[in-house]
């Protein structure tokens, strides 16, 4: 239930806030009727809910070092702009540029890493003669209103989030972070978004289409990625499922890039426990109480996103409640069969990397998985 999950991720990120106008913003965007475009999706109602509570729940801090793509990516937490070295070679800079009646458009960098396309742009207006705040300073969240860009809206530009895009000529959602800052020019705003796109085979090079416009959109912002840099980003071979009291600990993938450490875990949870219990074992596995770490606990990676969501055995169902309002309930498809769980998380990549690594976040919910590479053939 939507009201159980939000508890849930409040409780565990108690130390970090969400301000009213943030979750204004994020509702009026998902409510927003300006041109999208969706593509089909295999994550669950609960996963994307999930996914989106935690992106509410987390405080923004301004830059400090600069206006490039991981830079930006610290203006969700710091630590988010963390990434090896060898994350260098994944970025494309001054990637596209078009003038419109009163405002530049510039595609300032992207990396792809084989998971997301992480891109950084920039909306400008010619006639400003200052900054649109203090460089760095976010312009939509922690405002009494959401942050009006005049210029910007009067070239119909969509400068402060893009709610789909076209790689390889196939259509990707937005997934995850997305933010925009007050830039160092007059009249800059500073946008970095994120595009899943794991599910699709890419060519190299392939062509990226943003809907800055909408269909509108000059072929002039249309641009290319290539796939140098990507000797960097790995696959790890999962180790055997473990068993933890009621459930099963089921790692799928392990990909490991410069940028982020990106796991795909399946708990596969006895048959015979509620909804609720489900949800119990679940939960913590998707929250700030899990950890990587090398195997013998030092070394902890930060964490920086998840997502969670049944994929087997369970379903959510509208239900309407005593006082009239609608809510989601859980339902166990076959109380004889087990549920299988999904958990995605994402974590800061380490400094060097170990040979083993330790996911769980107590002395007995966790597993060990070994430094041990995929050959070309093993990938997924």
């Amino acid at each position: 239930m939507r009201n159980k999950i939000k508890h849930s991720l409040d409780k565990r990120l108690q130390g970090l806030q969400m301000s009213d106008s943030l979750r204004h913003i994020i509702l009026t965007r998902a409510a927003s009727t300006g041109p999208r475009r969706q593509r089909s999706s295999k994550i669950s109602l609960r996963l994307a809910l999930v996914l989106i509570l935690l992106a509410a729940t987390l405080t923004v801090f301004a830059i400090t070092r600069g206006f490039g793509l991981f830079d930006l990516m610290g203006t969700v937490m710091p630590h988010f702009s963390v990434v090896r070295p060898e994350a260098e070679e994944l970025l494309r800079h001054d990637l596209a540029f078009y003038s419109f009646e009163h405002v530049d458009v510039a595609i300032r960098e992207a990396a792809y890493d084989g998971r997301y396309l992480r891109v950084a742009y920039s909306v400008t207006d010619r006639a400003a003669t200052r900054p649109l705040d203090k460089p760095g300073e976010s312009l939509t969240s922690g405002r009494p209103d959401i942050y009006q860009f005049d210029a910007a809206l009067q070239d119909g530009i969509w400068w402060s989030t893009l709610d789909w895009a076209e790689v390889g000529g196939e259509d990707v959602n937005p997934k995850g972070m997305s933010f925009s800052v007050a830039g160092p020019n007059n009249g800059e705003a500073v946008t970095w978004v994120q595009f899943d796109v794991q599910d699709i085979d890419l060519p190299d090079p392939f062509t990226v289409r943003l809907p800055i416009r909408g269909s509108g959109t000059p072929e002039e912002l249309i641009f290319t990625m290539d796939k140098s840099g990507m000797n960097h980003v790995f696959y790890l071979k999962p180790p055997p499922d473990k068993r933890i009291g009621s459930y099963v600990a089921r790692v799928r993938e392990v990909m490991v890039s410069p940028i982020r450490v990106y796991i795909t875990l399946h708990l596969i949870v006895d048959p015979g426990l509620s909804p609720d219990e489900v949800w119990k074992i679940t939960n913590p596995w998707g929250s700030l109480e899990t950890v990587l770490s090398d195997a013998d606990g030092s070394n902890p990676r930060e964490f920086t996103d998840t997502g969670i969501g049944p994929i087997d055995n369970m379903a959510s169902f509208m239900r309407k409640k005593e006082d009239g309002n609608l809510e989601f309930e859980d339902r166990i498809t076959d109380p004889e069969k087990p549920v299988t769980m999904l958990v995605v998380p994402e974590f800061s990549p380490p400094d060097q990397y170990p040979e083993a690594f330790r996911l769980g976040f107590d002395e007995d919910n966790y597993i060990i998985i070994p430094f041990e590479r995929l050959d070309e053939a093993g990938k997924p």
